[in-house]
């Protein structure tokens, strides 16, 4: 018979260790949660990637004719495969995926209610067990009510479609341009003509403010403790950066107007709060920039721009843990959306640190990765069907370390990273790639390099039955005190 620590005595064992060794912080995992990884919508990850292009955990999925965005929180990860056109009139054609992290394997599937004029379903973001869905977008043209789903079963939790005691309240947002959470976990919706904020437990929309977006779901919105930052249209052909109130949805101030043509790219923050915007013509070496500023607190300041294009639509720039900038340049072709160099750009002045090789893809939709070490994954993101897909992998200073070719159309596809390493890629077809490297030691949970509280934390939220979990260190089917003492014994740098 099995003996168990008491779960008492685990408890006191438990906050012993926390008062000792501190927060996890840095160290500790986290989920990857909406279009960019968090609520800054930088890339940036606290775990550290796999290290090579071997490192292939498994590989397939439900075939797909686009692929959409790889979401993840514990062991769960979550993505739509599309089977039909988004005009096909059933509600079949984009079906809602979670599989296990571990293995691939599907845990449950779910079709979303489709009504005349809807559009492909999509995954706004997913967040404190609650998957949030709709089928509004394209362009913004299509507005469809919100879902809220159970990360464990796919079941609806609520909806925002009427006949629930909620009234009726449609959504114009979309997976280019995603959604940010509070930090109660409440959704943050960015749509076409609105920014509205959901109850995560209810559903009720607990503000609407107004805001235009230029071009419908393309920039969305970032969030920085209390402030929401929106990149919205002015007069004319001008934007501008606009912070509103997250508790009350209050305006409260914007940033200088901008001229530079239309906008697909969204904003993002750096680990020091600037604020970054891509804005660009991508057809003019003149009107091409990548702008930074700073809220003062009563104002939105411009700090640089630098000359910045290429890397196409709708794509996704990094920030290092160490503060550096990761964009793409444009090197004047003629065909600007097939080839450019990702640069490391300074936070404080905007010069060029370090530059990469020729980057190729036909119809370049850049979606990046930066992990706790520095280490850059990059998708080209090609959506032009050419099957010229790519991913890399790059140092700090944008040496590469390896690449690999991608079948189909990887448009949003990833990558992105869980919250113990594992780096996901979707494809069309039925490309749907895992990547995770073995830990040099396996105590070190979350790949840091490091046996630390962030790997206990990580054996708490897998404490019981968990057979295959990576905190399952002797193999028994449960993390118990166990596991948590090989923890303790391994505590340190691994070797």
């Amino acid at each position: 018979m099995r003996c168990f620590f008491p779960p008492s005595h685990f408890l006191w064992l438990t906050l012993i260790l926390m008062v000792v060794l501190g927060p996890a912080g840095s160290a500790q995992g986290q989920s990857w949660s909406n279009l960019g990884g968090n609520g800054r919508m930088n890339g940036l990850s606290p775990v550290a990637g796999p290290d090579s292009a071997s490192d292939l955990a498994w590989q397939g999925g439900a075939p797909s004719l686009i692929a959409w965005p790889v979401m993840s929180e514990g062991r769960r990860i979550f993505t739509v495969r599309q089977s039909a056109e988004a005009t096909a009139p059933v509600s079949t054609d984009s079906t809602i995926h979670a599989l296990d992290v571990e293995t691939g394997v599907t845990l449950w599937t779910r079709d979303l209610p489709r009504d005349s004029g809807d559009w492909t379903a999509w995954i706004a973001g997913v967040k404190n067990g609650r998957v949030y869905a709709s089928r509004s977008g394209n362009g913004g043209s299509v507005g469809a009510p919100l879902y809220c789903l159970d990360a464990a079963t796919g079941a609806t939790l609520w909806h925002t479609a009427g006949g629930n005691g909620l009234p009726r309240v449609l959504i114009t947002g979309g997976p280019y341009s995603g959604a940010v959470f509070a930090e109660d976990g409440d959704l943050i919706m960015p749509s076409v003509r609105t920014l509205d904020r959901f109850d995560a437990q209810t559903g009720q929309r607990l503000w609407s403010a107004s805001r235009t977006e230029q071009v419908g779901n393309s920039a969305g919105a970032v969030i920085v403790g209390n402030a929401i930052y929106v990149a919205d249209a002015a007069s004319g052909m001008q934007v501008a950066i606009r912070k509103f109130d997250a508790t009350t949805g209050q305006f409260l101030h914007r940033g200088p107007l901008l001229t530079g043509g239309l906008l697909h790219n969204g904003p993002l923050v750096g680990i020091d709060g600037r604020i970054y915007l891509h804005l660009t013509r991508s057809e003019s070496l003149d009107y091409d920039f990548l702008y930074s500023f700073t809220d003062t607190g009563t104002a939105i300041v411009q700090n640089w721009r630098a000359s910045s294009g290429g890397g196409g639509a709708f794509s996704r720039w990094g920030v290092g843990p160490d503060g550096s900038i990761y964009t793409m340049s444009w090197t004047g072709a003629p065909h600007w959306n097939n080839q450019g160099r990702l640069q490391r750009l300074d936070p404080t002045t905007g010069a060029v640190l370090a530059e990469s090789s020729l980057i190729t893809g036909d119809s370049m939709l850049l979606q990046m990765v930066v992990d706790a070490r520095g280490v850059l994954y990059v998708s080209n993101g090609t959506s032009g069907g050419m099957e010229q897909a790519r991913l890399y992998s790059f140092n700090a200073d944008l040496t590469e370390r390896w690449s690999v070719p991608i079948s189909g159309n990887s448009n949003l596809g990833g990558p992105s990273l869980c919250e113990d390493g594992t780096l996901l890629l979707a494809s069309s077809g039925t490309e749907l790639r895992a990547y995770r490297s073995t830990p040099r030691c396996p105590e070190d949970i979350d790949g840091t390099g490091d046996v630390d509280s962030g790997d206990v934390a990580f054996a708490l939220l897998d404490y019981g039955p968990c057979p295959r979990c990576s905190s399952d260190l002797d193999g028994s089917g449960y993390v118990d005190f166990g596991d948590m003492a090989l923890i303790l014994l391994a505590f340190g740098p691994c070797n």
